[in-house]
Protein backbone atom coordinates (compact mmCIF):
# COMPACT_ATOMS: atom_id res chain seq x y z
CA UNK A 1 0.00 0.00 0.00
CA UNK A 2 1.22 3.51 -0.03
CA UNK A 3 0.59 5.37 3.21
CA UNK A 4 0.30 9.53 2.89
CA UNK A 5 0.89 12.03 5.50
CA UNK A 6 -0.12 15.98 5.35
CA UNK A 7 0.50 18.64 7.51
CA UNK A 8 -2.01 20.91 8.70
CA UNK A 9 -3.26 23.95 6.46
CA UNK A 10 -3.23 27.71 7.82
CA UNK A 11 -6.84 29.07 8.08
CA UNK A 12 -8.13 31.90 7.02
CA UNK A 13 -6.35 35.30 8.24
CA UNK A 14 -4.02 34.65 10.90
CA UNK A 15 -4.15 32.12 13.96
CA UNK A 16 -1.79 31.83 17.06
CA UNK A 17 -2.12 29.04 18.89
CA UNK A 18 -0.25 28.36 22.85
CA UNK A 19 0.01 25.16 24.87
CA UNK A 20 1.41 24.26 28.51
CA UNK A 21 1.03 21.14 30.08
CA UNK A 22 2.47 19.59 33.02
CA UNK A 23 1.66 16.71 35.18
CA UNK A 24 3.18 13.90 37.25
CA UNK A 25 6.74 13.01 37.09
CA UNK A 26 7.83 16.13 36.38
CA UNK A 27 6.56 16.55 32.90
CA UNK A 28 6.32 19.76 30.83
CA UNK A 29 5.52 20.82 27.70
CA UNK A 30 4.83 24.58 26.03
CA UNK A 31 4.36 24.98 22.24
CA UNK A 32 3.87 28.02 20.37
CA UNK A 33 1.97 27.88 16.84
CA UNK A 34 1.28 30.65 14.25
CA UNK A 35 -0.89 29.86 10.76
CA UNK A 36 -2.76 31.16 8.51
CA UNK A 37 -3.41 31.79 4.84
CA UNK A 38 -2.94 35.49 2.52
CA UNK A 39 -4.51 34.35 -0.55
CA UNK A 40 -1.83 33.38 -2.16
CA UNK A 41 0.18 32.21 0.65
CA UNK A 42 -0.72 29.36 3.56
CA UNK A 43 1.60 28.86 6.17
CA UNK A 44 1.77 27.13 9.70
CA UNK A 45 5.42 27.65 12.11
CA UNK A 46 5.08 25.80 15.13
CA UNK A 47 7.85 25.10 18.05
CA UNK A 48 7.59 23.01 21.30
CA UNK A 49 9.47 21.84 24.68
CA UNK A 50 8.92 18.85 26.08
CA UNK A 51 10.70 17.55 29.59
CA UNK A 52 10.07 14.97 32.53
CA UNK A 53 11.88 13.06 34.85
CA UNK A 54 10.54 9.73 34.01
CA UNK A 55 9.07 6.46 35.92
CA UNK A 56 11.99 4.78 36.42
CA UNK A 57 15.74 5.46 38.07
CA UNK A 58 17.46 7.54 35.58
CA UNK A 59 14.68 8.33 32.94
CA UNK A 60 14.78 11.63 32.16
CA UNK A 61 14.03 13.05 29.00
CA UNK A 62 14.12 16.28 26.95
CA UNK A 63 13.06 17.05 23.41
CA UNK A 64 12.74 19.97 21.39
CA UNK A 65 10.54 20.59 17.89
CA UNK A 66 10.07 22.71 15.62
CA UNK A 67 8.21 22.66 12.23
CA UNK A 68 7.64 25.39 9.26
CA UNK A 69 5.23 24.86 6.41
CA UNK A 70 4.92 27.42 3.33
CA UNK A 71 2.67 26.89 0.21
CA UNK A 72 2.30 29.34 -2.27
CA UNK A 73 0.85 29.50 -5.48
CA UNK A 74 4.00 29.84 -8.22
CA UNK A 75 1.52 29.86 -11.41
CA UNK A 76 -1.89 28.56 -13.27
CA UNK A 77 -2.82 25.58 -11.47
CA UNK A 78 0.80 25.07 -9.47
CA UNK A 79 1.67 25.51 -6.57
CA UNK A 80 5.01 24.93 -4.66
CA UNK A 81 5.24 23.70 -0.84
CA UNK A 82 8.12 24.33 1.06
CA UNK A 83 8.32 22.23 5.05
CA UNK A 84 11.01 22.26 7.15
CA UNK A 85 11.50 20.28 10.50
CA UNK A 86 14.45 20.20 13.53
CA UNK A 87 14.52 17.75 16.40
CA UNK A 88 16.69 17.92 19.53
CA UNK A 89 16.74 15.44 22.39
CA UNK A 90 19.81 16.45 24.19
CA UNK A 91 19.59 14.41 27.25
CA UNK A 92 17.55 11.16 27.28
CA UNK A 93 18.48 8.66 29.94
CA UNK A 94 18.11 5.11 29.36
CA UNK A 95 16.87 3.19 32.44
CA UNK A 96 17.97 -0.26 30.42
CA UNK A 97 15.44 -3.22 30.63
CA UNK A 98 14.76 -5.49 33.73
CA UNK A 99 14.91 -9.20 34.74
CA UNK A 100 11.77 -10.69 35.98
CA UNK A 101 13.22 -10.22 39.27
CA UNK A 102 14.30 -6.78 39.05
CA UNK A 103 10.56 -6.38 37.80
CA UNK A 104 8.93 -8.13 40.56
CA UNK A 105 10.75 -6.23 43.36
CA UNK A 106 10.60 -2.66 41.88
CA UNK A 107 9.89 -1.68 38.10
CA UNK A 108 10.90 1.93 38.86
CA UNK A 109 14.46 0.33 39.22
CA UNK A 110 17.13 1.18 36.45
CA UNK A 111 18.50 -1.71 34.71
CA UNK A 112 22.38 -3.46 35.44
CA UNK A 113 25.16 -0.77 35.23
CA UNK A 114 22.74 1.66 34.17
CA UNK A 115 24.00 4.45 36.53
CA UNK A 116 27.46 3.19 36.47
CA UNK A 117 27.65 4.02 33.24
CA UNK A 118 25.62 6.89 32.79
CA UNK A 119 23.64 5.15 29.68
CA UNK A 120 21.92 7.63 27.53
CA UNK A 121 21.38 9.00 24.06
CA UNK A 122 21.23 12.10 22.30
CA UNK A 123 19.57 13.23 18.58
CA UNK A 124 19.81 16.35 16.46
CA UNK A 125 17.98 16.10 13.29
CA UNK A 126 17.05 18.65 10.46
CA UNK A 127 15.41 17.84 7.10
CA UNK A 128 13.91 20.50 4.43
CA UNK A 129 12.05 19.47 1.81
CA UNK A 130 10.02 21.36 -1.57
CA UNK A 131 7.14 19.58 -3.06
CA UNK A 132 6.01 21.34 -6.63
CA UNK A 133 2.03 20.09 -7.63
CA UNK A 134 0.67 21.09 -11.01
CA UNK A 135 -2.15 20.09 -14.04
CA UNK A 136 -0.88 19.76 -17.19
CA UNK A 137 -3.92 19.94 -20.05
CA UNK A 138 -6.63 18.87 -18.64
CA UNK A 139 -6.26 15.44 -17.94
CA UNK A 140 -2.82 15.07 -16.07
CA UNK A 141 -1.51 15.98 -12.43
CA UNK A 142 1.79 15.88 -11.30
CA UNK A 143 4.06 15.86 -8.35
CA UNK A 144 7.64 15.63 -7.55
CA UNK A 145 9.12 16.10 -3.93
CA UNK A 146 12.63 16.43 -3.12
CA UNK A 147 14.40 16.50 0.35
CA UNK A 148 17.51 16.64 2.37
CA UNK A 149 18.55 16.51 6.13
CA UNK A 150 21.02 15.52 8.47
CA UNK A 151 20.60 13.01 11.82
CA UNK A 152 23.29 12.69 14.53
CA UNK A 153 23.41 10.33 17.25
CA UNK A 154 25.01 9.35 20.04
CA UNK A 155 24.66 6.57 22.68
CA UNK A 156 26.35 5.41 25.83
CA UNK A 157 25.92 1.99 26.68
CA UNK A 158 26.19 -0.14 29.79
CA UNK A 159 28.59 -2.28 28.23
CA UNK A 160 31.29 -3.45 30.76
CA UNK A 161 35.03 -1.79 30.71
CA UNK A 162 36.13 -5.84 30.52
CA UNK A 163 34.25 -6.42 27.65
CA UNK A 164 35.80 -3.68 25.58
CA UNK A 165 39.25 -4.64 26.25
CA UNK A 166 38.92 -7.34 23.04
CA UNK A 167 40.84 -5.86 20.28
CA UNK A 168 37.13 -7.03 18.13
CA UNK A 169 34.68 -5.09 20.33
CA UNK A 170 33.87 -2.08 18.67
CA UNK A 171 33.16 -0.16 21.94
CA UNK A 172 30.31 0.95 24.16
CA UNK A 173 29.66 4.40 22.46
CA UNK A 174 27.90 4.58 19.02
CA UNK A 175 28.69 8.01 17.22
CA UNK A 176 26.41 8.21 14.09
CA UNK A 177 26.47 10.87 11.65
CA UNK A 178 23.71 10.41 8.46
CA UNK A 179 23.25 12.63 5.39
CA UNK A 180 19.95 11.85 3.27
CA UNK A 181 18.68 13.09 0.39
CA UNK A 182 16.15 12.12 -2.14
CA UNK A 183 12.93 12.41 -4.31
CA UNK A 184 9.76 11.28 -5.97
CA UNK A 185 8.22 12.23 -8.93
CA UNK A 186 4.79 10.53 -10.00
CA UNK A 187 2.09 11.82 -12.58
CA UNK A 188 -1.30 10.95 -12.63
CA UNK A 189 -3.85 11.03 -15.92
CA UNK A 190 -7.28 10.52 -15.64
CA UNK A 191 -9.42 8.98 -18.27
CA UNK A 192 -12.08 7.11 -18.96
CA UNK A 193 -12.33 3.12 -20.09
CA UNK A 194 -15.54 1.29 -20.50
CA UNK A 195 -17.71 4.30 -19.16
CA UNK A 196 -15.48 4.18 -16.01
CA UNK A 197 -13.49 6.54 -14.94
CA UNK A 198 -9.67 5.32 -15.43
CA UNK A 199 -6.81 7.01 -12.97
CA UNK A 200 -3.32 5.52 -13.87
CA UNK A 201 -0.33 7.09 -11.92
CA UNK A 202 3.27 6.34 -12.97
CA UNK A 203 6.44 7.67 -10.74
CA UNK A 204 9.99 7.07 -9.49
CA UNK A 205 11.51 7.47 -6.07
CA UNK A 206 15.31 7.97 -5.13
CA UNK A 207 16.53 7.57 -1.82
CA UNK A 208 20.33 7.65 -0.49
CA UNK A 209 21.57 7.88 3.01
CA UNK A 210 25.34 8.18 3.79
CA UNK A 211 26.11 6.68 6.93
CA UNK A 212 29.54 8.07 9.33
CA UNK A 213 29.46 5.17 12.12
CA UNK A 214 31.87 5.36 14.97
CA UNK A 215 32.58 3.27 18.16
CA UNK A 216 34.65 4.54 21.31
CA UNK A 217 35.32 3.27 24.36
CA UNK A 218 33.14 4.47 27.58
CA UNK A 219 35.43 5.32 29.71
CA UNK A 220 38.41 7.20 29.76
CA UNK A 221 41.16 5.71 32.44
CA UNK A 222 39.14 5.08 35.27
CA UNK A 223 35.87 7.18 34.76
CA UNK A 224 33.25 5.61 33.35
CA UNK A 225 30.35 6.85 31.18
CA UNK A 226 32.62 9.08 29.34
CA UNK A 227 33.80 9.46 26.08
CA UNK A 228 37.17 7.35 25.00
CA UNK A 229 39.18 5.90 22.50
CA UNK A 230 38.17 5.55 19.06
CA UNK A 231 37.58 1.75 18.55
CA UNK A 232 35.87 0.98 15.20
CA UNK A 233 34.76 3.38 12.16
CA UNK A 234 32.88 2.31 8.96
CA UNK A 235 31.82 4.11 6.14
CA UNK A 236 28.16 3.17 5.23
CA UNK A 237 26.18 3.88 2.06
CA UNK A 238 22.55 3.15 1.17
CA UNK A 239 20.62 3.92 -2.23
CA UNK A 240 17.28 2.85 -3.91
CA UNK A 241 16.05 3.85 -7.57
CA UNK A 242 11.78 2.23 -6.98
CA UNK A 243 9.89 2.77 -10.52
CA UNK A 244 6.30 2.20 -9.55
CA UNK A 245 2.82 2.02 -11.78
CA UNK A 246 -1.08 2.40 -10.19
CA UNK A 247 -3.89 2.09 -11.41
CA UNK A 248 -7.70 3.03 -10.38
CA UNK A 249 -10.85 2.32 -12.12
CA UNK A 250 -14.63 2.44 -11.30
CA UNK A 251 -16.18 0.35 -14.61
CA UNK A 252 -19.64 0.65 -12.42
CA UNK A 253 -21.01 2.64 -9.82
CA UNK A 254 -20.72 -0.63 -7.81
CA UNK A 255 -17.37 -1.88 -8.79
CA UNK A 256 -14.22 -0.67 -7.97
CA UNK A 257 -10.45 -2.06 -8.93
CA UNK A 258 -7.06 -0.98 -8.47
CA UNK A 259 -3.59 -3.08 -9.29
CA UNK A 260 -0.49 -1.46 -8.69
CA UNK A 261 3.43 -2.91 -8.95
CA UNK A 262 6.84 -1.52 -7.64
CA UNK A 263 10.36 -2.15 -8.22
CA UNK A 264 13.16 -2.20 -6.08
CA UNK A 265 16.57 -1.89 -6.42
CA UNK A 266 18.63 -1.48 -2.82
CA UNK A 267 22.25 -0.96 -2.99
CA UNK A 268 24.17 -0.53 0.66
CA UNK A 269 27.97 -0.47 1.09
CA UNK A 270 30.27 -0.41 3.83
CA UNK A 271 33.68 0.19 4.18
CA UNK A 272 36.01 -0.05 7.41
CA UNK A 273 38.59 2.76 8.22
CA UNK A 274 40.18 1.17 10.84
CA UNK A 275 41.34 -2.59 9.79
CA UNK A 276 43.03 -1.25 6.47
CA UNK A 277 42.52 -4.08 4.16
CA UNK A 278 39.32 -5.27 4.56
CA UNK A 279 37.65 -5.08 1.14
CA UNK A 280 34.38 -3.21 0.69
CA UNK A 281 31.71 -4.68 1.62
CA UNK A 282 28.89 -4.56 -0.84
CA UNK A 283 25.10 -5.83 -1.13
CA UNK A 284 22.33 -5.55 -3.72
CA UNK A 285 18.68 -6.62 -3.64
CA UNK A 286 16.03 -6.06 -6.26
CA UNK A 287 12.59 -7.04 -6.15
CA UNK A 288 9.18 -6.49 -7.74
CA UNK A 289 5.84 -6.46 -6.03
CA UNK A 290 2.76 -6.67 -7.30
CA UNK A 291 -1.24 -5.99 -5.56
CA UNK A 292 -4.50 -6.04 -6.53
CA UNK A 293 -8.08 -5.78 -5.25
CA UNK A 294 -11.67 -4.91 -6.05
CA UNK A 295 -14.53 -3.59 -4.07
CA UNK A 296 -18.01 -4.08 -4.44
CA UNK A 297 -20.98 -2.37 -3.14
CA UNK A 298 -23.51 -4.82 -1.73
CA UNK A 299 -25.97 -1.80 -0.63
CA UNK A 300 -25.83 1.97 -0.38
CA UNK A 301 -23.59 1.87 2.77
CA UNK A 302 -21.71 -1.41 2.97
CA UNK A 303 -18.78 -2.40 0.66
CA UNK A 304 -16.95 -5.65 0.44
CA UNK A 305 -12.95 -5.81 0.04
CA UNK A 306 -10.58 -8.08 -1.47
CA UNK A 307 -6.96 -7.71 -2.64
CA UNK A 308 -4.05 -9.30 -2.43
CA UNK A 309 -0.38 -8.35 -2.84
CA UNK A 310 3.14 -8.86 -2.27
CA UNK A 311 5.56 -7.45 0.08
CA UNK A 312 9.52 -6.96 0.49
CA UNK A 313 11.79 -5.78 3.22
CA UNK A 314 15.46 -5.40 3.00
CA UNK A 315 17.89 -5.52 6.28
CA UNK A 316 18.43 -2.15 7.78
CA UNK A 317 22.05 -0.54 7.96
CA UNK A 318 21.29 -1.31 11.88
CA UNK A 319 20.34 -4.81 10.88
CA UNK A 320 23.19 -5.29 8.98
CA UNK A 321 25.42 -3.74 11.36
CA UNK A 322 27.04 -6.92 13.13
CA UNK A 323 27.70 -9.96 11.62
CA UNK A 324 29.00 -12.40 14.90
CA UNK A 325 27.51 -12.70 18.22
CA UNK A 326 30.51 -12.20 19.89
CA UNK A 327 32.05 -9.34 17.27
CA UNK A 328 35.00 -12.01 16.18
CA UNK A 329 33.83 -11.08 11.92
CA UNK A 330 34.31 -8.02 10.97
CA UNK A 331 32.12 -5.60 7.93
CA UNK A 332 28.41 -6.33 7.47
CA UNK A 333 26.34 -9.07 8.25
CA UNK A 334 25.84 -10.27 4.50
CA UNK A 335 24.64 -13.64 5.28
CA UNK A 336 20.94 -11.74 5.73
CA UNK A 337 18.82 -11.88 3.01
CA UNK A 338 15.73 -9.62 2.42
CA UNK A 339 12.52 -11.12 3.55
CA UNK A 340 8.92 -11.17 1.36
CA UNK A 341 6.07 -11.92 1.94
CA UNK A 342 2.28 -12.42 0.78
CA UNK A 343 -0.68 -10.93 1.78
CA UNK A 344 -4.45 -11.94 1.66
CA UNK A 345 -7.32 -9.82 2.86
CA UNK A 346 -11.24 -9.81 2.68
CA UNK A 347 -13.20 -7.13 4.27
CA UNK A 348 -16.31 -5.07 5.03
CA UNK A 349 -16.94 -1.82 5.46
CA UNK A 350 -20.33 -0.47 6.41
CA UNK A 351 -21.52 3.29 7.43
CA UNK A 352 -25.47 4.44 8.17
CA UNK A 353 -24.56 7.43 9.80
CA UNK A 354 -24.95 6.57 13.02
CA UNK A 355 -22.71 3.85 13.06
CA UNK A 356 -19.85 2.99 11.09
CA UNK A 357 -18.11 -0.02 11.16
CA UNK A 358 -15.32 -1.98 9.40
CA UNK A 359 -14.33 -5.92 9.65
CA UNK A 360 -11.34 -7.14 7.69
CA UNK A 361 -9.38 -10.68 7.79
CA UNK A 362 -5.70 -11.10 6.85
CA UNK A 363 -3.02 -14.03 6.16
CA UNK A 364 0.75 -12.59 6.16
CA UNK A 365 2.77 -15.56 5.29
CA UNK A 366 6.33 -14.20 5.34
CA UNK A 367 9.66 -15.81 4.05
CA UNK A 368 12.78 -15.34 5.17
CA UNK A 369 11.47 -13.21 8.05
CA UNK A 370 14.26 -11.30 9.80
CA UNK A 371 14.34 -11.55 13.60
CA UNK A 372 16.62 -10.94 16.57
CA UNK A 373 19.23 -13.62 17.34
CA UNK A 374 20.66 -12.07 20.30
CA UNK A 375 20.99 -8.63 21.87
CA UNK A 376 24.50 -8.45 23.98
CA UNK A 377 27.43 -6.01 24.65
CA UNK A 378 25.68 -2.93 23.15
CA UNK A 379 24.90 -5.27 19.92
CA UNK A 380 21.72 -6.27 17.90
CA UNK A 381 22.61 -9.49 15.53
CA UNK A 382 19.77 -10.19 12.74
CA UNK A 383 19.04 -13.60 11.30
CA UNK A 384 16.53 -15.24 8.66
CA UNK A 385 14.42 -17.62 10.45
CA UNK A 386 12.48 -18.75 7.55
CA UNK A 387 8.61 -18.93 7.13
CA UNK A 388 6.42 -17.40 9.25
CA UNK A 389 2.79 -17.10 9.01
CA UNK A 390 0.29 -14.33 10.41
CA UNK A 391 -3.40 -14.73 10.69
CA UNK A 392 -6.05 -12.43 12.27
CA UNK A 393 -8.78 -9.93 12.20
CA UNK A 394 -9.91 -6.84 12.96
CA UNK A 395 -12.97 -4.77 13.86
CA UNK A 396 -13.07 -1.08 14.05
CA UNK A 397 -16.86 0.66 14.96
CA UNK A 398 -17.72 4.38 15.71
CA UNK A 399 -21.31 4.75 17.06
CA UNK A 400 -23.19 7.72 17.93
CA UNK A 401 -25.35 6.55 20.80
CA UNK A 402 -27.29 9.92 20.85
CA UNK A 403 -26.53 13.63 20.22
CA UNK A 404 -24.10 13.65 22.90
CA UNK A 405 -22.77 10.33 23.70
CA UNK A 406 -20.23 8.70 21.12
CA UNK A 407 -18.75 5.23 21.30
CA UNK A 408 -15.28 3.79 19.26
CA UNK A 409 -14.04 0.46 19.70
CA UNK A 410 -10.89 -1.32 17.92
CA UNK A 411 -10.48 -5.03 18.29
CA UNK A 412 -7.79 -7.36 16.72
CA UNK A 413 -6.59 -10.46 16.98
CA UNK A 414 -3.53 -11.51 15.54
CA UNK A 415 -1.60 -15.48 15.66
CA UNK A 416 1.56 -14.85 14.57
CA UNK A 417 3.55 -18.05 14.66
CA UNK A 418 6.89 -19.60 12.90
CA UNK A 419 5.93 -22.07 10.16
CA UNK A 420 9.40 -23.64 10.08
CA UNK A 421 11.99 -24.65 12.79
CA UNK A 422 15.30 -22.87 12.79
CA UNK A 423 18.79 -22.29 15.27
CA UNK A 424 19.05 -19.32 17.11
CA UNK A 425 21.11 -18.92 20.18
CA UNK A 426 21.22 -18.20 23.90
CA UNK A 427 23.03 -17.17 26.63
CA UNK A 428 26.76 -15.73 27.30
CA UNK A 429 28.11 -17.23 25.09
CA UNK A 430 26.31 -17.55 22.18
CA UNK A 431 25.04 -21.28 22.76
CA UNK A 432 22.40 -23.03 19.73
CA UNK A 433 18.99 -23.75 20.05
CA UNK A 434 16.67 -25.30 18.13
CA UNK A 435 13.23 -23.21 17.60
CA UNK A 436 10.52 -25.28 16.38
CA UNK A 437 7.77 -25.00 14.02
CA UNK A 438 4.91 -23.36 15.91
CA UNK A 439 6.02 -21.29 18.48
CA UNK A 440 4.83 -17.55 18.68
CA UNK A 441 6.62 -14.45 17.33
CA UNK A 442 7.71 -12.42 20.06
CA UNK A 443 6.52 -8.73 21.24
CA UNK A 444 3.06 -9.46 18.84
CA UNK A 445 0.56 -9.28 21.44
CA UNK A 446 -2.51 -11.87 19.80
CA UNK A 447 -5.44 -9.98 21.45
CA UNK A 448 -5.31 -6.38 21.52
CA UNK A 449 -8.70 -4.07 22.74
CA UNK A 450 -9.22 -0.35 22.56
CA UNK A 451 -12.33 1.57 24.02
CA UNK A 452 -13.71 4.76 23.66
CA UNK A 453 -17.07 6.54 25.36
CA UNK A 454 -17.20 10.39 25.17
CA UNK A 455 -19.82 12.98 26.30
CA UNK A 456 -20.17 15.83 24.55
CA UNK A 457 -23.05 18.15 24.17
CA UNK A 458 -24.08 19.88 21.67
CA UNK A 459 -22.86 23.26 22.29
CA UNK A 460 -19.15 21.44 22.97
CA UNK A 461 -18.19 23.54 25.84
CA UNK A 462 -17.58 20.39 28.23
CA UNK A 463 -16.30 16.53 27.13
CA UNK A 464 -15.85 13.90 29.33
CA UNK A 465 -14.45 10.92 28.34
CA UNK A 466 -13.07 7.36 29.48
CA UNK A 467 -10.87 4.79 27.41
CA UNK A 468 -9.66 1.34 27.97
CA UNK A 469 -7.22 -0.32 26.37
CA UNK A 470 -6.48 -3.73 26.22
CA UNK A 471 -3.28 -6.32 25.50
CA UNK A 472 -2.34 -10.33 25.88
CA UNK A 473 0.72 -11.25 26.96
CA UNK A 474 3.78 -10.84 24.51
CA UNK A 475 6.87 -13.17 24.31
CA UNK A 476 10.50 -11.61 25.38
CA UNK A 477 12.42 -14.67 23.03
CA UNK A 478 12.23 -16.83 20.51
CA UNK A 479 12.12 -19.74 22.87
CA UNK A 480 9.21 -18.39 24.65
CA UNK A 481 10.26 -19.08 28.16
CA UNK A 482 9.68 -15.03 28.64
CA UNK A 483 6.75 -13.21 28.41
CA UNK A 484 5.12 -9.92 29.77
CA UNK A 485 2.02 -10.20 31.10
CA UNK A 486 -1.61 -9.13 29.50
CA UNK A 487 -2.93 -5.87 31.30
CA UNK A 488 -5.92 -3.88 31.05
CA UNK A 489 -5.18 0.33 31.23
CA UNK A 490 -7.95 2.54 31.95
CA UNK A 491 -7.44 6.90 31.05
CA UNK A 492 -10.07 9.40 31.59
CA UNK A 493 -10.10 13.05 30.33
CA UNK A 494 -12.49 16.42 30.61
CA UNK A 495 -12.43 19.24 28.73
CA UNK A 496 -13.89 22.68 29.30
CA UNK A 497 -13.91 25.06 26.80
CA UNK A 498 -14.53 28.61 26.56
CA UNK A 499 -15.11 31.57 23.48
CA UNK A 500 -14.45 34.74 24.49
CA UNK A 501 -14.40 37.08 20.98
CA UNK A 502 -12.20 36.02 19.07
CA UNK A 503 -10.18 33.82 21.85
CA UNK A 504 -10.54 30.26 22.53
CA UNK A 505 -9.27 29.00 25.57
CA UNK A 506 -9.43 25.48 26.62
CA UNK A 507 -8.67 23.29 29.94
CA UNK A 508 -8.23 19.56 29.90
CA UNK A 509 -7.57 17.13 32.71
CA UNK A 510 -6.28 14.00 32.34
CA UNK A 511 -6.02 11.05 34.18
CA UNK A 512 -4.32 7.74 33.08
CA UNK A 513 -3.45 4.41 34.26
CA UNK A 514 -6.65 5.08 36.80
CA UNK A 515 -6.36 2.03 38.46
CA UNK A 516 -2.39 2.38 39.20
CA UNK A 517 -1.76 -0.86 37.01
CA UNK A 518 1.76 -2.63 36.92
CA UNK A 519 2.43 -3.65 33.08
CA UNK A 520 5.29 -3.93 31.08
CA UNK A 521 4.87 -1.67 27.79
CA UNK A 522 7.99 -2.93 26.01
CA UNK A 523 10.48 -5.83 25.49
CA UNK A 524 13.79 -6.15 24.43
CA UNK A 525 14.15 -9.10 22.19
CA UNK A 526 16.55 -12.03 23.11
CA UNK A 527 18.62 -9.87 25.43
CA UNK A 528 21.48 -12.70 26.60
CA UNK A 529 21.80 -11.68 30.31
CA UNK A 530 17.47 -12.09 30.00
CA UNK A 531 17.41 -8.27 30.67
CA UNK A 532 13.93 -8.07 28.74
CA UNK A 533 11.61 -5.94 30.68
CA UNK A 534 10.60 -1.97 30.40
CA UNK A 535 7.58 -1.23 32.47
CA UNK A 536 5.58 1.77 31.94
CA UNK A 537 4.51 4.49 34.37
CA UNK A 538 1.62 3.77 37.39
CA UNK A 539 -1.09 6.42 37.49
CA UNK A 540 -0.26 9.98 36.25
CA UNK A 541 -2.22 13.40 36.60
CA UNK A 542 -1.53 15.91 33.99
CA UNK A 543 -3.33 19.86 33.17
CA UNK A 544 -2.88 20.78 29.50
CA UNK A 545 -4.06 24.74 28.91
CA UNK A 546 -4.56 26.13 25.15
CA UNK A 547 -5.32 29.50 23.89
CA UNK A 548 -5.98 29.97 20.67
CA UNK A 549 -6.43 33.55 19.01
CA UNK A 550 -7.85 33.96 15.71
Amino acid sequence: GVISIFTEDGPTGLAVEGTAEAGSLGLQRYSLKGAGDSGRFNYVIDAAHFETNGYRDHSAAERNTGNSKLRMSVGDNTTLTLIGNVIETPAVQDPLGLTSAQLAINPTLAGNNALLYNTRKSLSQEQAGAILDGILGDAEHYTVTVYDGARHTEQFQAILKSSEALATHPGGVVDLNRNFYGMDAHLTDARTLWNGPLWVTAGASLDTLAEDRRGFLNFSGNTLGVLGALRSHTDNHASDLDPYLQAEWRPTDRWHAFAGVRHNEVTITSLDEVRIGIPQSTLHYRATTPVGGLSFTLQPNLDAYASVGRGFETPTLNDLAYRSTNGSLPGLNTGLQPSSSSHYELGLKGDSGRLRADLAAFVIKTHDELAVEQNSGGRSVYENIGDTARRGAELSTEAVLNGALRAHLAYTYLHAVTEQAYTSCFGLPCLPVVIPAGHRIPAVPQNALYANLEWRPRDGHLTLAAETLGRSQIYADDRNTAAAAGYWVTNIRGTLLQDINRWTITETLRIDNLWDRRYVGSVILNDANSRFFEPEPGRGIYLLLTVLHR
